[in-house]
């Protein structure tokens, strides 16, 4: 098996920090990405010689920068803190039955070097792991950071995998995986292989969806549902800041919803799943049934908008089948956001039918209180979402105090909304 090129091994505490202290002070910087010494001071109820206290060894050891703005009037220029972008490195890598990518980015989420392979995994358990070894030296080497500067690596698994355990279960996307990836412990093997203590693993979809909550469409929103509309079909439930996984560790299977038993076959053994109507690969191969030429999902939009009525049925039938999975997520956890993301919500047709159906098979209030909206497409998502999983298992949990402003600029909350949100006496 390859080994991935020597670098230094990384502990795996105090990485960034060296104290819980200054470990809430990065995360308060990574959820505000510029904001003052006097504001952080106000969300920790601390001094200004405390914060200057806590964020010095940062900024000394290059994890937190200083920029220095011009005030408006007369004064001192403004002082705001944010994370390095040149000194600290995670890689994601995103394993998928089709494609593979590996990205490294900063500390802020900028991707820095990219990595990419195209086709099936291969067919035996130590030829996939030298495979993704030599995708994420490809990645460094195009990044052109020494080693050493990485901290860790973050996974995503197109797959029903536990990320407590690492290991693929069942289920896989289709086509392009083998039987070789059931019961694979995934996590242990690349353990092994890479020279990096900090790994994490999960599904590909709660990966994104921690890409969505810190820089997409759901920035700083803790609560929300995540809802992936692709290859395959799958949500992952976002409660107070996290994957909420369930006890079983494998929530948000909504693509194994039975919506007709005589339906089709599905990947899972069941018929008439969501993802046998809903997925851009079920879409895909009903249009190619009808004509050969259809090869992808852009193939069956564009006759979609040639006014061609058998594509457009195939898409408003897969957009009708994920509004009903919509519509029991409503029911079931009345979210106040929703949010589409996946090659299929860029069908117009598929998206009027799902939001439709939606509204069809949901409660008045459920689905009046949910704000339901696509993400925006993003270079290396799916990459990106797995470095994001490495960068969250850095920084920690957001305190309970920190509440991200749409704006560049923060609005510290008061300090007796701050207690009470800590559970302190006013």
């Amino acid at each position: 098996m390859a080994r991935a090129k020597t670098g230094s091994r990384q502990p795996t505490e105090a990485v960034l920090a060296a104290t819980p202290r200054q470990h809430e002070v990065l995360r308060i910087i990574r959820d505000h990405q510029n904001i003052t010494r006097a504001e952080i001071g106000a969300l920790l109820q601390a001094s200004a010689s405390q914060v200057s206290r806590l964020t010095a060894p940062l900024i000394a050891r290059r994890v937190v920068t200083v920029e220095h703005r011009l005030p408006h009037a007369e004064g001192r220029p403004t002082e705001l803190l944010s994370l390095a972008g040149d000194t600290h490195y995670v890689v994601g890598i995103d394993v998928g039955g089709l494609a593979q990518e590996a990205v490294v980015t900063n500390l802020r989420g900028d991707v820095v070097g990219a990595a990419h392979r195209t086709g099936s995994p291969a067919r035996s358990r130590s030829s996939i792991i030298d495979g993704l070894v030599d995708l994420v030296d490809r990645a460094i080497g195009k990044s052109e950071i020494p080693r050493e500067q990485v901290l860790g690596v973050g996974v995503g698994v197109r797959a029903i995998i536990d990320p407590v355990s690492g290991v693929v279960s069942a289920g896989p996307e289709a086509p392009g995986w083998s039987p070789v990836w059931v019961d694979f412990d995934v996590r242990g093997q690349l353990a092994r292989a890479l020279p990096w203590k900090q790994l994490t693993i999960d599904d590909t979809v709660r990966a994104v969806a921690a890409a969505e909550r810190q820089y997409g469409a759901a920035r700083g929103i803790d609560d929300f549902v995540y809802l992936l509309a692709d290859s395959g079909i799958g949500a992952a439930l976002m409660i107070a800041g996290r994957s909420y996984i369930g006890p079983g560790h494998l929530a948000g299977e909504v693509g194994h919803i039975t919506l007709d038993r005589d339906g089709p076959l599905c990947g899972c053994g069941r018929r008439g799943c969501v993802e046998m109507y809903a997925s851009t690969s079920a879409m895909v191969r009903r249009g190619h049934a009808i004509d050969p030429s259809i090869a992808t999902m852009r193939d069956l939009i564009e006759r979609d908008l040639r006014d061609e009525e058998p594509f457009r049925r195939i898409l408003a039938e897969g957009g009708n089948a994920l509004g009903r999975a919509i519509g029991i997520l409503l029911n079931l956890l009345s979210p106040a956001l929703v949010v589409l993301g996946g090659r299929a919500t860029e069908s117009a047709t598929y998206m009027a039918a799902a939001r439709a159906r939606a509204r069809e098979d949901s409660l008045e209030l459920p689905f009046r209180n949910a704000r339901i909206v696509t993400s925006e497409p993003r270079e290396h998502s799916a990459a990106l979402g797995a470095a994001t999983l490495m960068l969250n298992q850095l920084f920690g949990p957001a305190p309970l105090s920190m509440r991200v402003s749409r704006r560049r600029s923060l609005e510290p909350l008061p300090v007796d909304r701050i207690q009470a949100l800590k559970g302190a006496p006013s």
